[in-house]
């Protein structure tokens, strides 16, 4: 059988109508648009007003966290100054460009005294740099039985003087190429000035670090065009620098290297500037020198444990020249 269908009622549409019929859709349009513009102003009213008391809590809070700032700032800024100071401190003793009182202040170093410089007539100087304080004790005792041999011998200890100086402490530019002794007055001693070195050996035969600046200097000064050739030679005996090294190392870094700072630095003044060694002939047998002849430049070697005995050996030939 043929189902039946429904059936719908029928509508005659009339042409002079212009379609003006509306749709459901188009009647609830404007009510969801009205609607939808009432939430968004609802909201925006009530974020504008959230938003003022969030602007003066802020403030109040940005306020509290400037002073904790400020407070802070203040803090690091005294704490920053005293660790400069400290740095400035250990920099400056470990230099030894200052002296720190009994209060922790650092205090300028003492001027060395007029009529010390190395060029000078009459002046023995013994420079040294030491890590492990072996070299600084050498020198030091170097530096005493240099002071008690002039004070036993009263015809050269009024026209000798002894100075004990790093090898950071001067300028080797202005000390061995600016020589002022031919402008300032004539010494009344006629001994020549004395050089010795008391150095140790560093890595791969350097010298430290912050004693690098003597054989930076030299090696300057006997390369530079503009300085005349063996500038500290000099045909006045009682002017003629001279010199003398004592070097110490150890064989169990490097057996090539042992005292090769020393022998640099001796090899530079006497082969390039014109220096002269100090010790040129045999002590004597039964002398200071023990009988054996004694070297200007000479080596000690901490892992064979010559090291005192050679020292030894060559501060007496020093002393005795």
């Amino acid at each position: 059988p043929t189902p039946l269908l429904p059936t719908y009622p029928s509508y005659q549409i009339n042409s002079n109508s212009n379609c003006n019929m509306a749709s459901p859709t188009s009647k609830l349009f404007p009510i969801v648009v009205s609607a939808g513009v009432a939430v968004l102003a609802t909201a925006w009213v009530y974020r504008n007003i959230n938003r003022g008391k969030n602007t003066k809590s802020v403030s109040n809070n940005d306020d509290v966290a400037d002073g904790h700032a400020h407070s802070a700032t203040e803090t690091t800024t005294s704490e920053r100054t005293k660790s400069d100071n400290l740095i400035h401190r250990e920099i400056a003793v470990s230099q030894n460009t200052a002296n720190v009182n009994e209060n922790g202040k650092n205090v300028p170093r003492p001027p060395r005294e007029e009529g010390e410089r190395i060029l000078s007539r009459g002046t023995i100087t013994i420079a040294y740099c030491s890590t492990t304080g072996t070299c600084a004790g050498f020198a030091k005792r170097l530096h005493q039985q240099l002071l008690d041999k002039l004070a036993g011998d009263s015809s050269s200890s009024s026209s000798r003087r002894v100075q004990l100086i790093q090898v950071t402490e001067v300028d080797w530019w202005d000390e061995l190429v600016n020589n002022e002794e031919e402008t300032e007055p004539s010494s009344s001693s006629s001994s020549s000035p004395v050089l010795l070195f008391v150095l140790p050996t560093w890595t791969n035969g350097t010298l430290p670090p912050n004693s690098q600046i003597l054989i930076e200097s030299l090696h300057e000064i006997s390369t530079d065009w503009r300085v005349a050739p063996e500038p500290l030679r000099s045909s006045d005996p009682s002017s003629q620098l001279k010199v003398g090294a004592f070097g110490m190392g150890s064989s169990a870094y490097d057996a090539v290297t042992v005292g090769k700072p020393a022998k640099n630095v001796f090899s530079t003044l006497v082969g390039k500037l014109g220096a002269r060694p100090l010790v040129s002939k045999n002590i004597g047998s039964g002398g200071v020198g023990g009988g054996k002849k004694t070297k200007s430049l000479m080596v000690g070697d901490a892992e064979v444990g010559d090291a005192e005995i050679v020292f030894e050996k060559w501060m007496n030939g020093i002393v005795a020249s």
